[in-house]
């Protein structure tokens, strides 16, 4: 069976240090080169998305994220299949697709806005009492957005919001948030559903695994399982909706304060 990797931008930062000979993390280097054998596939194209200056970037910038990624992929693996040759070959539409909010999902807007909203609201405890209104009306505005209540997005920040440690690292909530910090969180939040986009691409036909070295991105998507995926048509695009379970551990470990009665409230509101 096929083992399908996708790179976080840490990932290739770490692959593109050793080619330049700067000193990297030796068990990061080490993770990285396990995944060279001939039934691995290394894709570093959700990488490329995020870009390196964790914004919005211009065709061109997207253009040399890709030559320089490339040519540090294409040395460091030698068995591994990876997405160098397509990429390298069609390098002007790459770049031309996948630069500013080109290529990213139907909704990315909205996805902005509402960890914009979250990151403004919650730089700070919602006080116990108030948590459970503070949800039920950003769960309304997340409706009013067209995004799910059970988004990975939208657990991150109900998790932050009963002060689950790795939700709030993820998040970046701060006094004065930007839309840049909102694309910050997003690139790293949305990759949820890009993994989701991939497995169900690629069926029982192999495995699909996300490589990161952030800690509390790692631990925050263990809190949550797909039960299935599918592709959606739509009058002249295309969306992709995952149906997901997610565990308690979101809300009572990793120093969240949520009681099992809170839980069950939680849950009612996601499910409503």
């Amino acid at each position: 069976m096929k083992r399908f990797y996708i790179l976080d931008r840490n990932a290739v930062s770490e692959i593109r240090k050793a080619q330049s000979g700067v000193r990297t993390i030796p068990a990061n280097l080490s993770k990285l080169r396990s995944l060279d054998n001939k039934n691995s596939i290394v894709s570093c194209i959700t990488s490329i998305l995020e870009g390196n200056t964790r914004g919005p970037e211009t065709s061109e910038e997207v253009r040399e994220t890709i030559l320089k990624d490339m040519a540090a992929i294409s040395m460091f693996y030698k068995h591994a299949k990876t997405d160098v040759g397509f990429l390298q070959k069609n390098l002007d539409i790459a770049s031309d697709a996948l630069h500013g909010n080109e290529g990213k999902e139907i909704d990315w807007g909205n996805y902005i806005d509402v960890i914009h909203k979250a990151q403004k609201e919650l730089y700070q405890p919602i006080a116990k009492k108030d948590r459970y209104k503070y949800a039920e009306d950003f769960l309304k505005f997340c409706c009013e957005k067209n995004v799910n209540r059970g988004h990975a997005i939208v657990l991150c920040i109900l998790g932050v919001l009963y002060r689950n440690e790795n939700a709030i690292k993820v998040l970046k909530a701060r006094k004065v948030a930007t839309k840049h910090d909102a694309y910050n969180a997003c690139s790293d939040l949305i990759i949820f559903s890009r993994k989701c986009r991939i497995q169900n691409m690629v069926g029982n036909k192999g495995i699909v695994k996300f490589i990161t070295f952030d800690k509390a991105l790692e631990k925050l998507f263990s809190y949550i399982k797909v039960n299935h995926g599918a592709r959606l048509e739509y009058d002249d695009s295309s969306g992709f909706q995952i149906t997901q379970t997610f565990k308690n551990d979101l809300f009572n470990r990793d120093g969240a304060e949520a009681s099992d009665d809170d839980i069950e409230k939680i849950i009612y509101l996601i499910r409503k």
